[in-house]
């Protein structure tokens, strides 16, 4: 016993000897600095407070790995070391406490957009080496009430202050754990990349990261074992932040303005978000971006995981549609939704997201806007109308196209060409079979319209109770290019006199032709090429009961007065047949050998 008691003796005397000339002489950071590319300790000052506590001032850690890079400061740290862990080359501290505390966190890559003033400041970081001997591992453990005041992760900085409670465990180049760790935030401001400022209310985050694996890719690796229970509650400037979770791969939409309170209370097991975890926000009034268009009004966002999916739910129930083209107000409405779902909820998954897009009840209480999205070379202007619309489209961000479906009803919509025009009620059908975001390609075939109790007005004659409809069985937009056009028609009117009425307020018909085409139900066909300066309608045909007209028709700067149609028609009527050779606008009729002459026409590519 005596001999026992008197070894103990010798150990605490030789450990009370020994810490002083470890922290002191500084040998500790000598043993954690061999590698300091991967890990290094520093401080300027250091006490020793018998029996096994040190109080050190001004300590700094540096961590890296790949790329990563953690900065700690500390203002004054004290602890107590755990000497026979040097026996296992780890150096170990327990009830840690430490004030004054700031952490710098330097992404891999940084982040998209980030002006490089705000980044942290990631000086005195050595080129990692690999050591030239073992490296000693360090542990810190029992952190208590460890007074955080600002911390930085790439150009995100959170000012304010944080009491955390933990520990975490490094080997240099083999594992870092992250012991259970509570983090307590008092309140303070998140300032953004974009210098926006963000209030945190006092909120709690509560985790851990199981043995990490330091060798690359170390993110996807941490994140794999990232187990989180975080409740955070803070006022936003904007709705970014859901921009850069959910809808990063979707430059097409994006989320506007939205200042107010956002509740997060989301759980992580293993780097998959919980199953009912959640995000609710709150703001004052958003705007919703989607090409050519911003819905703007008051809304709720909520943002829920399921077991497989997080879906994030935009509700306005009042909006306004407004045209950044024309800069103004074009309809408002009572119910547009936007759902974003993103397939996983695996914080390590590529985000595959579907974003749905409704708008309900929008009244429109002026067309003439849309009159931009009708062809160029078609010749047809868009004066006005009003009406209700409908819009249902879905994006996919897996392959980068879009698809949905328009509705559009006008009581008195007015279309107008050089001198004909017609009003009346429509009934549009627009179907987007795919939006190819690459190519920017829009496929619209099945798209139809319906014009009925219309009025057409020529110079010659005003036609009443009209009714016309088409159906395009393929329509290929691709806006911006030298061809943008693609089409075919199925043409139907009640009867053809006021179709050719408006023809004939373009091109010069004879007429005894108009009289004698006093002929109902007419249906037409035709394939419309529409390019920068001209609309080819090659082949065109009309049919009704006792009438069939075959035409090739190339019209050239169809909005100006100096329009050009060229081309050729075959008209059979009965037994009675004729051509018709058109040239600038003028019509010459063929009799004697009208069907030899039409098919040489063709052959010869007419026009």
């Amino acid at each position: 016993m005596k001999k026992l008691l008197g070894f103990l003796i010798l150990l605490v005397v030789l450990v009370s000897a020994a810490i002083p000339v470890l922290v002191n002489g500084k040998y500790l950071l000598k043993l954690t600095n061999l590698d300091p590319g991967i890990f290094s300790m520093d401080y300027t000052e250091a006490k020793w407070v018998p029996p096994l506590s040190v109080e050190v001032r001004n300590l700094e850690l540096r961590i890296q790995d790949h790329g990563f890079r953690i900065r700690i400061l500390a203002d004054e740290a004290s602890g107590s070391l755990v000497p026979m862990e040097m026996l296992r080359k780890r150096i170990a501290f327990t009830n840690l406490t430490a004030k004054g505390v700031s952490v710098h966190v330097r992404l891999p890559e940084d982040s998209n957009g980030t002006p490089p003033k705000l980044l942290p400041d990631m000086s005195e970081f050595a080129t990692p080496t690999p050591p030239p001997e073992p490296v000693f591992s360090v542990e810190l453990t029992d952190l208590k009430h460890v007074r955080v005041r600002d911390i930085w992760v790439d150009g995100f900085h959170y000012m304010g202050d944080i009491d955390v409670s933990g520990g975490f465990a490094l080997v240099p180049k083999q594992t870092l754990t992250i012991h259970p760790v509570d983090v307590a935030f008092d309140g303070g401001v998140i300032v953004m990349p974009s210098g926006a400022e963000a209030k945190l209310e006092p909120s709690t985050l509560k985790g851990h990261v199981e043995e990490l694996p330091l060798t690359p890719p170390l993110e996807q690796k941490m994140l794999n074992l990232v187990n989180a229970d975080v409740k955070l509650a803070f006022h936003a400037p904007n709705l970014n932040f859901f921009n850069s979770i959910l809808l990063e791969e979707v430059p097409e939409v994006r989320l506007m303005y939205g200042a107010g309170n956002i509740a997060m209370n989301v759980a992580v097991d293993q780097g998959v978000i919980r199953e009912g975890s959640e995000v609710i926000v709150a703001p004052r009034a958003i705007g919703v971006r989607v090409p050519h268009f911003d819905i703007v009004g008051k809304a709720s966002i909520v943002v829920k995981a399921t077991e497989k999916k997080a879906v994030a739910t935009v509700l306005l129930p009042e909006f306004e549609l407004d045209s950044r083209v024309e800069d103004k107000k074009v309809a408002s409405g009572t119910n547009f939704r936007l759902v974003a779902t993103a397939g996983s909820t695996d914080l390590t998954a590529v985000r595959n997201v579907d974003v749905n897009l409704k708008l309900e009840n929008a009244e429109v209480a002026n067309l003439r806007f849309l009159d931009r999205y009708i062809p160029a070379g078609s010749g047809i202007i868009l004066v006005g109308g009003s009406g209700h619309a409908h819009v249902d489209a879905t994006l996919s961000t897996r392959t980068q196209t879009a698809k949905g479906k328009l509705s559009l009803k006008a009581n008195n919509i007015q279309l107008k060409n050089r001198s004909a025009s017609v009003s009346g009620a429509a009934e549009v059908v627009g179907i987007l079979n795919s939006f190819d975001l690459r190519r920017n390609v829009i496929d619209l075939s099945g798209s139809s319209v319906k014009l009925t109790g219309v009025t057409v007005k020529t110079k010659a004659k005003n036609y009443n109770n009209v009714t016309l409809s088409a159906v395009a069985p393929r329509v290929l937009f691709a806006p911006g290019t030298d061809h943008p056009w693609e089409a075919a028609l199925a043409v139907g009117v009640s009867n053809l006199q006021p179709l050719v009425g408006i023809v004939s307020a373009n091109v010069e018909v004879p007429g005894i032709v108009v009289g004698l085409l006093n002929i109902p139900d007419v249906a037409a066909s035709a394939t419309l090429d529409v390019r920068t300066k001209e609309v080819r309608l090659m082949p065109m045909a009309l049919t009704a009961k006792d009438l069939r007209v075959d035409a090739q028709v190339v019209l050239t700067e169809v909005r100006k007065d100096e329009m050009e149609p060229h081309g050729a028609a075959f008209v059979r009527l009965g037994p009675l047949t004729a051509g018709m050779a058109i040239d600038g606008g003028i019509v010459t009729p063929i009799i004697l050998g009208a069907p030899e002459w039409y098919k040489k026409q063709v052959e010869n590519g007419v026009p």
